[in-house]
């Protein structure tokens, strides 16, 4: 069995901001959240780090895989979010959120649990939609919205990139594009 992992980065240069709102969306859920020491985190914590640049990152507790809490925190805060999923170390997707409002999906493997070719579809991702809301070069983007089966499995979006496409970590350097940081640490 291979990793999960669900990460969202928020256009918002004050974690406190981000913490905040991510309370007030367990609060409204029903879910209890409470405020541990800093730390080694356990897979149950929810972990928000400093901001790099524009973006502050969170790593989300171990169950959390959907888009909808980073799309409920953007629109709480008004802001741009990116959230990645990683789901059993096979593939990734990729959620592109303003003011909560879902902009672009985006998904690896969008055929992983059932073949639907609507889902291809609805999961190719848009580099346009993502160059206009980014603000960043489209060429730098489209490399890497490309289904995982379509890649050779040495193949990379550009030759200064750490992981191949095929890998799902790859999104590290797709992140690094587009302008959240994933903290290595």
């Amino acid at each position: 069995m291979g990793g999960f992992l669900a990460v969202s980065a928020f256009r918002v240069p004050h974690a406190i901001e981000v913490l905040a709102s991510a309370e007030r969306y367990f609060a409204e859920t029903g879910c209890h959240a409470e405020r541990i020491e800093a730390g080694a985190p356990g897979n149950e914590d929810l972990q928000v780090y400093p901001p790099a640049g524009d973006w502050t990152v969170m790593f989300w507790p171990n169950w959390f895989g959907s888009a909808a809490p980073a799309r409920s925190i953007s629109g709480y805060l008004g802001c741009l979010a990116s959230h990645v999923s990683i789901y059993d170390g096979d593939m990734w997707s990729h959620t592109l959120v303003r003011n909560g409002v879902v902009l672009d999906r985006f998904c690896s493997m969008p055929g992983y649990f059932e073949e639907d070719p609507e889902l291809a579809e609805v999961y190719a991702g848009q580099p346009d939609v993502l160059a206009t809301a980014l603000g960043r070069p489209r060429e730098q983007l489209a490399h890497y919205l490309v289904p995982a089966e379509s890649v050779r499995p040495d193949q990379k979006a550009f030759p200064d990139d750490r992981f191949e496409l095929a890998d799902p970590w790859v999104f590290v350097d797709f992140w690094r594009r587009i302008g959240p940081r994933y903290p290595d640490d």
